[in-house]
């Protein structure tokens, strides 16, 4: 088994723009080379604002290419959740944002033509218990649309192996190489004039109608700075450590399976995740493999062994089946389980918290903050979010948008 990231098997490309082409002077700097930061760098060239994004590691080797490749629609709160802390209306908008979430992933796959396996081939979220499975047909009856119930022999049937009472299907969603997909993006970025540095502990330098960021060469000017790097705002912003906390998961992946188990184990390659504490979510990757996160227990280590026995005691036909890669990545979680962003007294905008349910929502998040930037126009997705039972201090109820614009960009003027 090789410690390494299944979506990075023909090997890590970096990104990194040419030294001597940097400018010293840009409209926005980005912190973070994952979806977001990438995301809303490609919004704000195609805009024609001059971008540098500033990456500690290299392009997609954060959270954004470690992850377990689903592409979800809605948020990590279940829908009956966000309606009793928040409010019926906002428990859809956040929904419907998360809905958008998955189109603008797939509008950029097309528009761009970006080769990662994209493949909609739905979600099932299967239920361990008749509680479980009551809470899903609740969630169903309140969203509509296209979801769907199914029972014991329906799951059986999509997965190919028993253990659940039943689950529910969601057509939209899709999985996807979100390695290949980050960099797709970033490639698309650097077409279009945005400058890369990699390798980059960068620092930020608050001045007043500006930012000098430092750490990338020298020193850059910016108009404005977007800190996207999730799980580590922190260290970019200190004022954010008690807002995001950053934790591990462990994910694995098998060779490809053999024939015969490749028929019957996902035919139509659903993302599947468990309603339980075990956090089990898993796939079925173009090329026959089987991706796979979670623990055994809700108290259970998530070290590489132990999700190598919950994956072969979930489905023990894979017993003899060998596992090929294993790898951890870090996770960005907030108490909502919802990502948050917003902007310091500096002026720093800042996003991150996907709690694991990042691949289309930092995309989302991405390209509505790039937008924000260019235009001030305020995305649908609120400031604060509501910690009442572990939610936010204040009230979505209760939220507006800022009368404030955004700074002046001199290239809008």
């Amino acid at each position: 088994m090789r410690r390494r990231v299944v979506w990075q098997r023909d090997g890590i490309v970096g990104l990194q723009t040419p030294a001597e082409s940097r400018p010293d002077r840009v409209d926005v700097a980005v912190f973070g080379g994952g979806l977001t930061g990438l995301s809303a760098a490609l919004f704000l060239a195609e805009a024609g604002l001059s971008v540098l994004v500033v990456e500690a590691r290299t392009a997609g080797d954060g959270a954004s290419g470690r992850n377990g490749g689903q592409i979800l629609t809605g948020v990590n709160p279940s829908f009956r959740e966000l309606a009793r802390e928040a409010g019926e209306h906002w428990a859809r908008t956040l929904y419907r944002e998360g809905d958008r979430a998955v189109e603008d992933v797939a509008e950029l796959v097309a528009r761009l033509k970006i080769a990662c396996d994209f493949h909609r081939g739905g979600h099932l979220a299967v239920a361990v218990d008749g509680d479980r499975l009551d809470a899903l047909e609740a969630d169903r009856d309140a969203l509509g649309g296209p979801l769907r119930m199914l029972d014991r022999a329906g799951v059986e049937m999509c997965l190919g192996f028993p253990g659940y009472v039943g689950g529910l299907y969601d057509p939209r969603s899709a999985t996807a190489n979100p390695y290949r997909l980050t960099l797709g993006i970033g490639r698309a970025a650097v077409t279009r004039g945005v400058h890369i540095v990699e390798h980059a502990r960068g620092r930020l330098e608050p001045r007043p109608g500006h930012f000098v960021v430092h750490g990338a060469g020298r020193p850059v000017r910016a108009e404005r700075v977007l800190v996207a790097t999730n799980a580590f705002l922190s260290e970019t912003v200190p004022a954010l450590k008690l807002r995001v906390r950053r934790v591990s998961g462990t994910v694995i992946a098998t060779k490809p399976l053999p024939d015969a188990a490749r028929a019957r184990i996902l035919p139509g390659r659903p993302a599947v995740f468990e309603e339980s504490d075990r956090y089990a979510h898993f796939q079925r990757t173009a090329d026959g493999r089987l991706v796979f996160g979670g623990r055994a227990h809700a108290d259970a280590s998530t070290g590489v062994d132990g999700v190598v026995r919950f994956l072969r005691t979930l489905i023990p036909e894979l017993a003899g089946v060998t596992v090929s890669h294993a790898w951890t990545g870090p996770l960005g979680i907030t108490a909502s389980g919802l990502p948050t962003w917003g902007e310091t007294g500096d002026g720093t905008l800042y996003v991150g918290g996907y709690s694991g349910h990042g691949v289309a929502l930092s995309v989302r998040l991405g390209l509505e903050l790039g937008r924000y930037l260019a235009t001030g126009a305020e995305p649908d997705w609120p400031r604060m979010l509501p910690f009442r039972h572990g939610f936010s201090h204040r009230s979505i109820k209760r939220f507006r948008p800022p009368a404030r614009p955004p700074r002046r960009f001199p290239a809008l003027r």
